[in-house]
Parts: structure tokens; C-alpha cells; sequence
């Protein structure tokens, strides 16, 4: 394989993925959805080999599951795959709310404020809420100037993002969902690490516990 037709691959399946896993998040490909790789290949103009590509990609980031022999589907985790994710995503946060909090200048802290604005303003309806709260940890992830962190961090927001979307929001968290937000906010602005850090610990165990209230009761309708 030459050079221009490694690019040209890779680019194709960089597009393939970013469609994909935009319609797994946008919920347009529902949790335990198969794939279509035909219709997927029709509608992008592509190969079959980079599509394949791309979807290997999404098995790696947790939102795509490959079953050999049926092809791949739409990842739906269960409490457990959550529990997994949550103990996983305490210890990355924590420290990312921690170095945020070492970090902080002043334009970082108007970045924030303005997503913890956005967050308080659309917070009347729980499902459009989700994203700015991806928002917010994305945004303290920034604030880290540590690029791997941000990246292990967003992969379990997206991955956790199927979880909830797959059982549905929960309205009677959003109160709460704001102030946990609002405590890590205010300990990070305030350049407090160690508050930082506890706030979003409490945060993750709270966050954590609901998405697995959400499947416990899902499969009980």
C-alpha cells in the first residue's frame, strides 16, 4: 500500500468515525443498535475497509461492540460495564479537577464561568442539559494543559453518555447535578485543589450511582 493510500484511508475512516460516533451520541443510533455497514458504505461513499477501520476505532473507545460473525452494534453498558466506568472516571476526575484548580488563570476561569452559565440556563430540561455538562468536565479537562487527561476524560463522558442515553435522563437529579457542578466551580475558581478534588469526588459517586439506579430500574419495567 502506498503512502497517499494509507492518508487517504485513514481520512476516510477518521470521517466514518466522527459520523458514527456523532449519531451514537446525538442518539440517532440507539444502544444496542446493529450497524449497517452496507448502508453506512452506500451513504459515505466508501469502502468497506475503512468503514471496518473506523468501527474497530469506536470498539477501542467503548461505543461501538463487535459480536464476530453478527457484526457491530451500538455498545449498551449494564451496571456492571458502569460500575467499571465510575471507578475509572473517579480517579481520572479527580485529578483533573485537582490540576484545573492549580492551573487556572484568568481566561481560564471566564471559560468556565461561561459554560457553568450555560449549564444553569438550559438545566429546566434535564436531556438538553447532558451536553453542557459534557461541557464542563471537557472544559476542566482543558484547563489541565494535560492532553492525555482530557482525552481518557472525554472517552468516558462519551461512553457513559450511551449508558444514560439508553435508560433516559433523570429529572430529579438536575437540582442536584447543578450544585455538585457548582461546588467543583467554585473550588476551582477559587484555586483550591484539595476542594477541588473532594467536590468532584462526590460528584462521581453520586453521578455514578444514579446511572445505575437508572439501569436497575430500566430493567425492572
Amino acid at each position: 500500500m502506498t503512502d497517499l493510500t494509507q492518508f487517504r484511508t485513514r481520512k476516510f475512516s477518521d470521517i466514518a468515525s466522527d459520523l458514527i460516533r456523532e449519531e451514537i451520541l446525538s442518539g440517532k443510533l440507539a444502544p444496542g443498535d446493529r450497524i449497517n455497514e452496507l448502508a453506512l458504505s452506500d451513504r459515505l461513499q466508501i469502502s468497506r475497509s475503512p468503514l471496518r477501520e473506523a468501527l474497530r476505532d469506536l470498539n477501542g473507545e467503548g461505543l461501538v461492540r463487535m459480536v464476530p460473525g453478527r457484526g457491530a452494534f451500538v455498545a449498551s453498558p449494564d451496571a456492571e460495564g458502569v460500575n467499571h466506568l465510575g471507578e475509572v472516571r473517579l480517579a481520572i476526575e479527580m485529578q483533573v479537577a485537582r490540576l484545573a484548580a492549580e492551573r487556572i488563570d484568568d481566561a481560564g476561569r471566564d471559560r468556565l464561568k461561561s459554560v457553568m452559565d450555560q449549564l444553569e440556563n438550559v438545566l429546566s430540561n434535564p436531556a438538553r442539559s447532558y451536553p453542557h455538562q459534557i461541557d464542563f468536565h471537557h472544559a476542566l479537562g482543558q484547563l489541565t494543559q494535560n492532553p492525555k487527561l482530557l482525552q481518557y476524560s472525554d472517552e468516558i463522558e462519551r461512553q457513559l453518555r450511551v449508558a444514560r442515553l439508553a435508560r433516559g435522563a433523570a429529572p430529579d437529579r438536575a437540582q442536584e447535578v447543578l450544585r455538585e457542578h457548582r461546588a467543583v466551580f467554585e473550588a476551582v475558581v477559587t484555586g483550591d485543589p484539595d476542594a477541588a478534588a473532594e467536590q468532584m469526588r462526590l460528584h462521581m459517586i453520586q453521578s455514578t450511582r444514579s446511572i445505575v439506579a437508572m439501569i436497575h430500574a430500566h430493567t425492572l419495567d
